[in-house]
């Protein structure tokens, strides 16, 4: 099965949900914070395998999930706190229908080797319903917290994707990787079917570059123009 089969339908719009769904953006929302002693963009995440179970029997293509590594009060948002990968694990247990996408992992904190491992078990245990979306990151203050050069996270994009890749693949080549390696290393498990790939914004690289290597885009509310 294609995941994009299900997101994407001739004539047809899809509706999608994206975690967290707790509202602190609203007078109501943030009545609750308050109340709940919450900093700004925290939320309540009680309620959620409920939502997701509710969101997957009532039709909708995609629940969405963001990789926010560490809360930062200057941006107030912490995402649905819990980490992206596990959770999407234990939802692909809890629902039966419903796409399960990121939106997205900041590609150049992760390590490659390992992200490539995580997304292929996610795609196997939910019956190949991952989506995985794919960011550059823009919280200056993650990158030293990882030993990652803030300035260099176009050019690790593109070298993790393309060990991401190549781990994936069947009788994969990961020696033309890394050179250190003798032939025969691979990464298990495999991806069931080919996992789609979605570039969130730019990335840092061209539209080209984003149109050759992924199945679909990400942008973000802006004037047409």
């Amino acid at each position: 099965m294609n995941p994009f089969d299900k997101l994407y339908k001739p004539g047809k719009m899809t509706l999608g949900i994206e975690f967290p769904l707790d509202n602190d953006w609203s007078t109501e929302g943030n009545r609750k914070r308050l109340e709940d002693n919450r900093p700004f963009g925290v939320p309540d995440i009680s309620n959620h395998l409920a939502l997701a179970q509710q969101i997957d029997e009532a039709g909708f293509a995609a629940l969405w999930m963001r990789d926010v590594p560490v809360y930062d009060p200057n941006f107030g948002d912490g995402a649905q706190l819990f980490d992206t990968l596990p959770y999407l694990g234990y939802l692909a247990a809890a629902t039966k229908n419903i796409l399960l996408g990121t939106a997205a992992i900041v590609l150049p904190l992760q390590q490659p080797i390992k992200l490539a491992k995580a997304t292929a078990t996610i795609e196997n245990l939910s019956d190949g319903r991952l989506l995985l979306g794919l960011g550059l990151g823009d919280r200056p203050v993650e990158f030293p917290m990882y030993n990652i050069d803030y300035k260099k996270r176009p050019e690790i994009f593109r070298e993790n994707l393309d060990i991401i890749k190549e781990a994936w693949k069947t009788n994969s080549n990961l020696k033309s990787k890394y050179d250190f390696l003798t032939s025969g290393i691979e990464v298990y498990p495999k991806p069931k079917n080919d996992i789609p790939l979605v570039v969130a914004g730019h990335s840092g690289q061209s539209i080209n570059w984003i149109a050759k290597n992924a199945q679909a885009w990400f942008n973000y509310p802006r004037p047409v123009a």
